[in-house]
């Protein structure tokens, strides 16, 4: 049955974008689709070892596969919202098969979100020297990989520091780069292009965290999805998505300290035991560890909510450390 749930999940939000593509713009619907992807299909295939000592583990499962379908069919029947969608996408669309897409209202907006960036980033490398960041220490000290990516993020003294870095890889980053892309300069611009492109993907990387840079270019791909249309977007989210997989992989080897050694059987061996393992299964199973955490130590309120441990004066748990400790 949970197979077979999840395969019918799959394809009515298939056949619903290949019907309407304005709905990748409802944030309800990459929900849904980012359940299916990074949680359900462990929910609907991975063996029951994954769920320890849990004691509702089938239910679980059934409630994961449940609740994306159910926010997928809210989508699709939400007329007004999908209206919105509907005209932002067209939009979108008569930007890439003919009017300007780069005006002035753009190049403002790009030279806002660059200094803003440019801003956080040389806050962020003036309380992390750039040669104790985890990018580099992938390649110049494999071993302490690891403590340094803690370090160079988690651990930062300063959270004004902490929360502008996650401002600028949610937020500024990603308007950049598309922004970017968008800019149609002069050819012999247009290395100089390319180089601040590769110069924004770089800077999300900076801790040494292998999934923002494969997140960045996920974005650039969608964005030329939303401007070319759905069957010529299709193609260069799969190209993206293959670019991203292979930065991941190399990233791995590097903080292992097996660059040197690298061939495409070592390669293959991170993807499948590394990378595929951590995208696909490790998220449903860290929630049935959570919810085995709940079990055994209750509810924690509001005291993993930092700013609401704050305001109400809890002390605040770090719930994601706690269960890993656990």
């Amino acid at each position: 049955m949970k197979e077979a749930l999840y395969l019918f999940s799959l394809v009515v939000t298939g056949l619903l974008v290949a019907r309407r593509p304005w709905l990748l713009l409802r944030p309800s619907l990459w929900v849904a689709a980012v359940m299916l992807v990074c949680i359900g299909g462990a929910a609907a295939f991975a063996g029951p070892e994954l769920e320890l000592h849990y004691r509702q583990g089938e239910t679980l499962r059934l409630l994961t596969l449940f609740f994306p379908l159910a926010v997928v069919v809210w989508t699709a029947f939400s007329p007004a919202l999908g209206d919105e969608a509907a005209r932002l996408y067209g939009r979108c669309r008569s930007a890439g098969v003919g009017a300007p897409a780069f005006g002035p209202d753009e190049r403002r907006l790009l030279l806002i979100a660059a200094a803003a960036g440019m801003a956080v980033v040389a806050l962020y490398l003036r309380a992390v020297p750039l040669m104790s960041t985890g990018l580099v220490t992938i390649f110049t000290n494999p071993m302490e990989a690891a403590l340094a990516r803690e370090e160079s993020f988690k651990l930062l003294a300063s959270p004004l520091v902490r929360y502008a870095y996650i401002w600028h890889l949610d937020l500024l980053a990603p308007v950049t780069a598309v922004l970017l892309t968008l800019w149609r300069p002069r050819p012999w611009l247009r290395p100089v292009q390319a180089a601040l492109v590769i110069a924004v993907v770089l800077s999300v990387m900076l801790t040494g965290a292998r999934y923002p840079a494969a997140l960045l270019l996920m974005v650039l791909g969608l964005s030329y999805l939303l401007r070319r249309g759905l069957k010529r977007g299709a193609v260069m989210v799969g190209g993206v998505l293959a670019v991203g997989i292979v930065v991941v992989t190399v990233l791995s080897i590097s903080r292992e300290g097996k660059l040197e050694l690298f061939s495409l059987d070592l390669m293959r061996y991170y993807l499948e035991e590394g990378v595929l393992q951590r995208f696909f299964v490790v998220p449903f199973q860290t929630g049935i560890w959570t919810n085995i955490y709940v079990q055994e130590q209750g509810l924690l309120g509001f005291a993993n909510i930092r700013p609401l441990a704050v305001l109400f004066g809890e002390p605040q748990v770090a719930l994601g450390n706690q269960v890993g400790l656990e």
